[in-house]
């Protein structure tokens, strides 16, 4: 089936108090909380919570928050939380080598959230894949449809608002099973809803989901 995309420009809140744990993130969020300092690769399939948790470990330990998309030239914090590590390019992957000499060498950490294990990333430059190694790898699950069916029930009535369960199953089957997405669409249905005086129904969702607002 076709997933949609969201059509509303929305800043995800990576806030502590937005993380909603579950099962699936469990022992990602007890090797976070155990051994922070000691740095870590996050990894797991697109929209699983990696970036959430990575600024949960950058909140913990004081990091700056970037991404391997595009490294700042200038990198002169202690500690770094990098995002996108599977899409380093060759140019990005040498900068990285160093960062990760420098942080180290001053007593700093690093942790990384990718799509794929350390292990997997064969066609990295050879030396900082060695060093992403040492690093505590840790697997990111993919939310079970109940799991996300139990947040959409908790995140709805604390809104005080009414979705049925067809409305429900239409969302789980449409959207990215990412919680803080479902939050972010969660409110984004609250607030249209409410001023356009309309209830939640399949017609509400693919309107916010499909249509820029």
């Amino acid at each position: 089936m076709k997933q949609l995309t969201l059509g509303f420009s929305h800043k995800t809140d990576y806030s502590p108090d937005n993380f909603i744990p579950l099962q699936s993130n469990a022992q990602a969020l007890m090797v976070l909380n155990a051994q922070a300092e000691e740095g870590m690769v996050f990894y797991g399939e697109k929209a699983v919570g990696k970036t959430h948790l990575l600024y949960l470990w950058a909140n913990r330990v004081g990091a700056d928050v970037v991404s391997a998309k595009k490294l700042p030239k200038e990198l002169t914090a202690k500690n770094y939380a990098i995002d996108d590590l599977s899409e380093a390019s060759p140019e990005v992957q040498e900068q990285l080598f160093h960062l990760f000499n420098r942080v180290k060498e001053q007593g700093g950490a690093l942790a990384f959230a990718s799509s794929v294990p350390t292990s997997m990333l064969t066609s990295f430059l050879p030396d900082l894949r060695s060093r992403l190694l040492t690093l505590h790898q840790v697997e990111v699950a993919s939310p079970t449809t109940e799991e996300m069916r139990l947040l959409l029930a908790k995140e709805s009535y604390d809104r005080q608002i009414s979705i049925s369960p067809q409305v429900v199953d239409y969302i789980l089957n449409h959207c990215p099973r990412q919680p803080a997405y479902i939050l972010a669409l969660l409110e984004k249905l609250d607030l249209l809803s409410m001023s356009e005086k309309r209830k939640i129904s399949i017609s509400l969702v693919k309107q916010v989901i499909d249509e820029p607002i």
